[in-house]
């Protein structure tokens, strides 16, 4: 009787746990869906009931590995004191597009980075063509680069340009949602723990049952937490810049203030203005052939009346 009291009271203490931890894994995941801005209160909890589960805290977890990033056990916000994550643009007029792409795909690689999108346009209104028929072409990329190159590779596009036509760079400051997600993980991987316990320690099924059930849910939102994690160190390492390319346009020869080119548009307006005269003129004489005869009638009736009047005296 006593044995089974015995395992009666560790089963029970045990679902006690269980029900406590569920209540903390309810609270870490209304912090995942916020943000993972969670409050103090639940914060605290989680960690008090991991910690009497297992004897262990925090910092234990700290000093076996850190939060996700391995063996080092040192997080970019650690290292680096704030995780940055830096993009930027930059539009270039360059003289030969075909040749400036390759040199940017190129630069991209020697400074340890990697194009990660590219588009080369030959149409539509992105598309000149001079009197020899030449084209002007345009092309982006989107480069992946190492943050600590970025001012760099910035300086060496502007070496490639005949002139630069836009740059923007643009910063957001993570360090606050890196370090609410490290503290979640730290408070799942101390409930992941304390389930692995109790799951060696049941012996009913249902026990059994309902232990991997939670344990599976506390796996998936680590999972989900390591995998944001490691997306804002990738983007907080490798900077995102997005590079156009644009051909110089034709020059446009009505501005060439020469006196020569002067005098010769000069002499060419004014014969075109003798044109539209002589044109003028040869439309008024083929519309007007039937005045002539009424002139001469009207001048022949005046020169009789002036016979009979000078006879009349």
């Amino acid at each position: 009787m006593c044995g089974r009291c015995g395992v009666g009271h560790v089963m029970s203490f045990g679902l006690a746990v269980l029900a406590a931890l569920t209540f903390a894994l309810a609270a870490c995941s209304d912090s995942g869906d916020d943000g993972f801005d969670a409050g103090d209160e639940d914060a605290s909890f989680a960690q008090t009931v991991s910690t009497s589960a297992r004897g262990v805290t925090t910092a234990d977890y700290a000093e076996e590995g850190g939060a996700y990033g391995g063996d080092d056990g040192a997080s970019s916000a650690s290292v680096l004191g704030r995780t940055i994550i830096r993009n930027g643009y930059i539009s270039i007029e360059v003289e030969s597009v075909e040749a400036a792409f390759e040199r940017v795909q190129a630069l991209a690689s020697t400074h340890g980075g990697y194009v990660a999108d590219s588009s080369f346009f030959s149409g539509g209104w992105r598309e000149f063509e001079d009197d020899d028929g030449e084209r002007f072409l345009s092309a982006s990329l989107t480069l992946r680069i190492p943050a600590d190159r970025f001012d760099r590779i910035v300086a060496d596009l502007r070496g490639l340009a005949l002139s630069v036509l836009s740059i923007s760079t643009n910063t957001q400051d993570v360090t606050g949602e890196v370090t609410d997600l490290e503290s979640d993980l730290r408070n799942l991987r101390a409930v992941e723990a304390t389930y692995l316990e109790l799951l060696g320690e049941a012996t009913e099924v249902g026990d059994v049952v309902l232990v991997h059930d939670r344990l599976t849910q506390t796996r998936g939102q680590i999972e989900r937490i390591e995998g944001s994690l490691a997306l804002l160190q990738s983007l907080s390492e490798l900077s995102t810049l997005n590079v156009d390319l644009q051909s110089q346009p034709p020059p446009d020869e009505s501005d060439d203030g020469s006196l020569l080119d002067a005098a010769r548009d000069g002499w060419e307006a004014s014969l075109a203005t003798l044109d539209v005269i002589a044109r003028a003129a040869l439309a008024v004489i083929a519309f007007s052939w039937w005045i002539v005869p009424i002139v001469v009638v009207v001048l022949a009736v005046l020169h009789r009346r002036g016979l009979l009047s000078r006879r009349a005296r």
